[in-house]
């Protein structure tokens, strides 16, 4: 997880942001384990935007399931804008 306190330090300072660091390949303590996008929109409420960063083929499959859900594309927020999302 990269940035992680800093972001935890956001969370605690803004009632209207959330942080939820989920790992998926390793379990630690204090951290939700599993798939990212299962547990984060299972999170997600409206109003909502939703920052994505990792793995390109775990950003394509949390966004995936966003669209899914019925979140409307332009609050998902990941490094797939700078990338072909096409494939």
């Amino acid at each position: 997880l990269y940035l992680d306190d800093h972001l935890k330090d956001i969370s605690l300072k803004n009632p209207n942001f959330s942080y939820i660091p989920v790992l998926s390949d390793e379990r630690q303590d204090g951290i939700e384990y599993g798939d990212v996008g299962d547990i984060a929109l299972a999170a997600v409420g409206a109003p909502h935007r939703i920052y994505i960063a990792g793995p390109v083929d775990m950003l394509r499959s949390v966004t995936d399931k966003a669209l899914r859900k019925g979140v409307a594309p332009d609050v998902i927020h990941s490094d797939l804008a700078d990338l072909d999302i096409s494939k």
